[in-house]
């Protein structure tokens, strides 16, 4: 079971940790990471989530996401993240932190609520398709698309995409 460190609206520690369901179900704030990988062609990497999963099941997705667990480091969590989903065994210096940004959501009837604070990373390996291990119970499918494509269909409200306008502008300036 998963537990995560609950922080205040503001992300500073609150001093107790809760579990993954009680966190969504009470939308108690906590830390996630979301990895962003690039190619030289500025097209992103997504990810197509498995249609089981509780949060925008069946949609692409961001290259990597996932929640920071308890006394874990954002960098540790980024790690285990895309050795968890991708199979890809990466170091700290493929990666470049870049911002931080607080997200609300509520999903599947109010019983899902996400209150977060997203670490962004981008990923500055390029990553062929074919070193990619898919861990079937989280992802079902990656491919690149061009950056600009991916956030034209955001801004289209596009059901087949997660929303990440604003984290994908930030992303987008910054590779430019």
């Amino acid at each position: 079971m998963d537990y995560f460190d609950i922080i205040n609206e503001n992300g500073q520690p609150a001093g107790y940790t809760r579990t993954r369901v009680e966190a969504h179900e009470q939308g108690l704030w906590h830390r996630t990471v979301h990895i962003w990988a690039v190619n030289k062609k500025n097209e992103v990497l997504l990810q197509k989530r498995a249609p089981n999963l509780v949060s925008h099941p069946g949609k692409w997705d961001i290259s990597v996401g996932g929640h920071i667990n308890a006394g874990e480091t954002s960098l540790e969590a980024v790690i285990r993240e895309v050795k968890e989903e991708l199979g890809l065994v990466i170091k700290s210096n493929d990666l470049r932190f870049l911002f931080s940004l607080k997200q609300c959501s509520v999903q599947n009837n109010n019983t899902f609520i996400n209150n977060e604070f997203n670490d962004i990373y981008l990923f500055e390996r390029e990553i062929q398709i074919n070193e990619v291990n898919l861990a079937p119970d989280e992802i079902t499918d990656v491919n690149y698309m061009p950056a600009n494509e991916v956030l034209k269909l955001m801004k289209q409200n596009d059901k087949s995409i997660v929303d990440h306008k604003e984290e994908l502008e930030k992303v987008i300036a910054y590779i430019k």
